[in-house]
């Protein structure tokens, strides 16, 4: 169903398995990786953790990103949406969601999950709609595949 016949509260109202899962792997090159429901590695996180260890990022830094992204992952499996063929309403109602949710409960650093969240959603929307990567025909996001590099 495109984004014109898809109510949008059914978006906000989504129920969002817990697939999927954020990993430490002990490893300094590729300290945390992030799986889809099957358990298989989801290449295009892997290749923004490498951006951003790349930048100087700690591995904090990296597992803050991973959680946030996680939940934009278990979203977009949930309304059974490829991540980057999410549309702008899609960002919406996650954002929507988001807010109906509620925020994940956290052991340590309630204050800062806020602020990261926005940070790291903001920046995949940011990659995912500057210049060089255009929206498709319908208002899907075009990104490039980074395996093929």
């Amino acid at each position: 169903m495109d984004d014109e016949q898809r109510p949008a509260s059914d978006l906000a109202l989504t129920v969002v398995p817990q697939v999927g899962g954020l990993v430490e792997t002990g490893d300094r090159v590729e300290p945390f990786r992030l799986l889809d429901p099957a358990g298989v590695r989801v290449e295009a996180v892997s290749e923004f953790f490498r951006e951003l260890q790349a930048a100087g990022r700690s591995p904090a830094t990296l597992r803050s990103y991973g959680m946030d992204l996680l939940r934009w992952f278990r979203f977009c499996w949930a309304i059974d949406v490829a991540w980057d063929r999410a549309t702008r309403v899609d960002a919406r109602e996650f954002s929507r969601w988001l807010q109906a949710a509620g925020k994940p409960v956290r052991p340590t650093g309630v204050g800062r999950w806020s602020r990261r969240r926005l940070s790291a959603y903001g920046h995949a929307w940011e990659i995912a709609h500057k210049p060089g990567f255009p929206l498709a025909e319908g208002g899907s996001i075009t990104v490039p595949d980074f395996s093929a590099s």
